[in-house]
């Protein structure tokens, strides 16, 4: 059982190379496509120079002149199956099927969808064991309970406002782009940023050997974990022993996430105009700046705003 692209070469190589040999027949392949949007696509050199897929055997990964893992998975697995039957009917649309819907048509014979879904039992709220308090649909009272909790566990302080909580990707099919529509009166319903998060800030800057680098940059919350985001940048050498980061363009979403806490957007101009003082060893900060330099293989340097 392969699960997406990363797995999708299984199946192919099950069906290229040990299919008829003793002790290899007869074996089943079932194929799930939780997110057609990622294939595994590469040009049509690496089948035989990375793969070593013969030749005569290219046009089950080849299609729309490039070698496309989940295509081969989908042309060789004896079964098909989707994270839902909403979503086997779905890909074969070309709006939803990102280019695959054409195979996918002539493959319905072996696809269907099975529901995502949890334990009812295990997490009925009436019952569970692992909450702060019970509660059911006609009876909320628990529930207000376990946000006062839950938001003291955080060290974020209690309020009537909601509490929204996503696990995610940033990308648009997980529904972020619902998010950021919706974002202003999210923050409306009385989101406070200085009481949210704790600005105690780390920036890791990878110093590779490609440019523009990027600096992660890591926001401390009151309870001790981070918010990780990504920040390109280039070094521009003043002279010889200073140097100046130049920020480069973010996303969409680092990009709200600036414009809606104004403690770190003073952080990011505050990085931006000033200047730093570097030695052999290490950088040298101006006031208010402490950066200690790391001799790792990835030559990572930890610098802190105070």
């Amino acid at each position: 059982h392969c699960n997406d692209w990363q797995s999708a070469l299984t199946p192919v190589y099950y069906d290229v190379f040990y299919r008829y040999k003793r002790g290899f027949e007869n074996i089943k392949t079932v194929f799930t496509i939780h997110n057609i949007l990622y294939q595994g696509q590469y040009g049509m050199e690496l089948m035989t120079e990375v793969l070593g897929i013969p030749l005569y055997h290219s046009n089950i990964l080849e299609y729309d002149k490039c070698c496309n893992f989940m295509k081969g998975a989908i042309e060789v697995s004896n079964k098909i199956t989707t994270v839902s039957p909403t979503y086997a009917l779905e890909i074969l649309d070309p709006y939803f099927g990102h280019n695959l819907d054409r195979i996918l048509r002539t493959k319905q014979y072996k696809t269907c969808g099975f529901l995502n879904g949890i334990d009812t039992e295990s997490y009925n709220p009436e019952t569970d064991t692992a909450i702060y308090a019970n509660f059911s649909a006609s009876n909320k009272k628990g529930k207000a309970e376990c946000k006062k909790k839950l938001l003291e566990e955080m060290g974020l302080p209690d309020g009537p406002e909601p509490v929204i909580g996503i696990v995610t990707r940033f990308v648009k099919h997980k529904g972020l782009d619902l998010v950021r529509y919706a974002f202003d009166r999210i923050v409306s319903m009385g989101y406070n940023g200085s009481s949210l998060v704790h600005f105690n800030i780390g920036l890791n800057v990878l110093n590779n050997t490609k440019s523009p680098y990027t600096m992660v940059v890591r926001i401390k919350t009151k309870r001790g974990s981070y918010l990780n985001m990504s920040v390109p940048y280039t070094v521009e050498y003043i002279g010889k022993d200073e140097i100046k980061f130049v920020l480069g363009e973010m996303d969409s979403n680092m990009k709200t996430f600036i414009d809606k806490v104004p403690a770190f957007q003073t952080m990011m101009n505050k990085l931006a105009s000033s200047t730093f003082k570097c030695s052999s060893n290490s950088l040298i900060a101006p006031v208010n700046m402490v950066l200690t330099d790391s001799s790792d293989a990835s030559s990572a340097l930890g610098i802190s705003i105070q």
